[in-house]
């Protein structure tokens, strides 16, 4: 039922399910081997709703190996409750990081344990994740996954101008995870600005802005 409301046959389904035991199903029956070649599940690196890492060995599951092999597209999805640093240390670890790095912000996750996109990315680069693959998996990845690239995550003549511009700091830096658990890193991306649709919607510094005194008179302010 839930395929047929994806709409048409090319159309990727993105998921979130449960796994909770009193389903009487496991997280193989109800989704692994339902999901067709380019759906993704997301919320990947907790243990409720996906159980991406065996419990018990911490090893990552044959059967989401298999299903990425097919096809399967596996998202972050960090929110307020669905990253976990021991499921995604050993997930990496294991050769199995996120296809598309994303936020699931909403207010809960932004104050307390900040899924924001800068961080997200930090995150993976605490777990060993170069910057230029980071970049790759939150823009042109997510772009491919949706069927809208080049249109969407790239820089090219011709594309919607979304641009994020980040300073990237050294140092020492506490990430958080869902279940406010922090782990140290010495990288961390600050976004500066950012571009939507051609319009500046965010400048940390004023990088656009004139200097006050040499920007000429201020007129009405609009």
């Amino acid at each position: 039922m839930r395929l047929r409301l994806a709409g048409y046959p090319a159309r990727p389904l993105w998921w979130t399910t449960t796994s909770s035991p009193n389903t009487g199903r496991t997280t193989r029956e109800k989704l692994l081997d339902i999901l067709r070649p380019g759906d993704m599940h997301t919320h990947s690196f907790n243990d409720r709703q996906i159980e991406l890492v065996d419990r018990f060995t911490g090893k990552v599951q044959p059967y989401m190996l298999e299903a990425r092999r097919r096809g399967v597209l596996f998202d972050m999805g960090h929110g307020a409750g669905s990253f976990l640093w021991p499921v995604a240390s050993r997930a990496l670890a294991q050769g199995f990081p996120p296809d598309t790095i994303s936020t699931d912000l909403h207010g809960q996750s932004i104050l307390m344990v900040q899924s924001d996109m800068p961080n997200c990315i930090s995150k993976m680069m605490t777990l060993g994740m170069g910057l230029q693959e980071a970049i790759e998996r939150s823009t042109v990845n997510p772009a491919r996954a949706i069927h809208r690239y080049p249109e969407l995550g790239t820089l090219s003549v011709g594309s919607a101008a979304d641009v994020s511009v980040f300073n990237l700091e050294t140092g020492v830096f506490a990430f958080k995870d869902a279940w406010r658990k922090k782990r140290l890193g010495t990288k961390r991306l600050e976004c500066v600005l950012t571009v939507r649709d051609g319009k500046i919607v965010y400048d940390l510094n004023g990088l656009a802005f004139p200097l006050w005194n040499t920007a000429g008179n201020y007129g009405v302010i609009e």
